[in-house]
């Protein structure tokens, strides 16, 4: 076996070593997505939602998770929605807009001063709202689920840390939720 032999051996066991790390990561990703969105759909099911099944698909999970309250959607008197599914389209509305606009932004913060205010308004603009409504909506499911005492530290301190939410949905999921609350 000459030199050129071993080093495309070396090259192909190396590469098949990644795809199988990657392989790896992506299984264990999707397993920590679906341990994460199981209380959720437990919920869901539970309240009789015909599309549970929302809960494991990206911004699905937004929907079912307004859903499982039928609380009033008010946002410290700002955004006020009967129909909690209007705060999801703001959602939806939101992040499109950010998506579509954050690359011209972003270009604009090149210019001085102006340009860097402006786009560092841009991201908080969308920050509070993105972040509002989902610290209002695991505020929500935690008050509706029986657990008041906990919902407002658990939805603020959720958004900085996403897993505790999930924590605290494994210990509601199976609990009758309390509509009147």
């Amino acid at each position: 076996m000459n030199s050129y032999d071993s080093d495309a051996l070396y090259a192909g066991l190396s590469i098949g070593i990644v795809l199988i790390i990657y392989a790896i990561i992506f299984i264990v990703c999707i397993a920590c997505w679906i341990a994460m969105q199981f209380p959720f759909y437990r919920m869901a099911k539970r309240q009789g939602l015909s599309n549970a099944w929302l809960a494991y698909i990206p911004y699905g999970n937004f929907y079912i998770s307004l859903k499982l309250s039928p609380r009033e959607f008010n946002l410290f008197n700002w955004i006020k929605y009967d129909d909690r599914m209007k705060a999801f389209w703001l959602f939806l509305i939101a992040t499109g807009i950010y998506i579509i606009l954050i690359v011209p932004m972003s270009l604009l913060s090149m210019i001085p001063v102006l340009g860097w205010l402006l786009f560092m308004a841009y991201i908080i603009a969308y920050c509070l709202i993105s972040y509002g409504i989902i610290w209002r909506m695991n505020y929500d499911i935690l008050i509706t689920y029986g657990m008041p005492e906990h919902a407002m530290w658990v939805s603020v301190v959720n958004l900085f840390f996403p897993i505790l939410m999930t924590v605290f949905a494994y210990i509601i999921m199976n609990k009758e939720p309390d509509y009147n609350a």
